[in-house]
């Protein structure tokens, strides 16, 4: 493939899809080569009729303000970056059920000082199943934490449908660098 030259003599391709774990099908897919930012393909995908969950490849603090601004309105849970900044934090009272895996629920504001969200926003912070934390954002305030973690768990499904491809459409080679944007079909509150 030399249109898709990747790194050296090796080509790559990526698929960005939005799929929906209502139906178990995609959306829509967007390929470009490896070499191609993963950020700014998010766009495209945005729908309004869906709550975004993203991996931190899609998350910047521009789309995050472009999100809950009133020209978009987009729902969204964004895993955050590691070396994200988290200021002002205020956490959200709330009961958890037993055995919740949600560690924190809190508002914060996020970046530097030279770049910051213009709102607050909602931090959730809860352990996998292989017991590592994981901390997302949100504008999704009336949604038990719980539901969020789900939410972001349930981004999986798509990881299950590449596995899909490769094995019903004998795919020799194929590797994912960064999971994709899933558009997840829930109703919006």
């Amino acid at each position: 493939m030399p249109w898709a030259l990747y790194h050296g003599h090796r080509s790559g391709i990526k698929l960005h899809v939005s799929f929906t774990n209502e139906t178990e099908m995609p959306l829509q897919i967007i390929e470009t080569t490896g070499l191609k930012h993963d950020g700014p393909i998010g766009k495209e995908l945005e729908d309004t009729r869906f709550i975004l969950v993203g991996d931190r490849a899609y998350f910047s603090i521009d789309k995050v303000n472009r999100y809950v601004s009133k020209e978009q309105k987009q729902s969204f849970v964004l895993r955050l970056k590691d070396n994200i900044q988290l200021n002002r934090k205020k956490s959200l009272q709330r009961s958890r059920p037993q055995g919740s895996n949600v560690t924190a629920d809190f508002t914060c504001t996020m970046g530097t000082p030279q770049k910051q969200t213009k709102k607050r926003h909602r931090v959730v912070e809860f352990t996998d199943y292989e017991g590592k934390a994981t901390r997302v954002v949100t504008d999704l305030m009336n949604v038990a934490a719980e539901e969020i973690a789900e939410m972001y768990k349930s981004r999986w499904a798509i990881e299950s449908f590449f596995r899909w491809i490769k094995q019903h459409l004998n795919v020799r080679f194929f590797t994912v660098q960064h999971p994709t944007l899933c558009s997840i079909s829930y109703s919006r509150p």
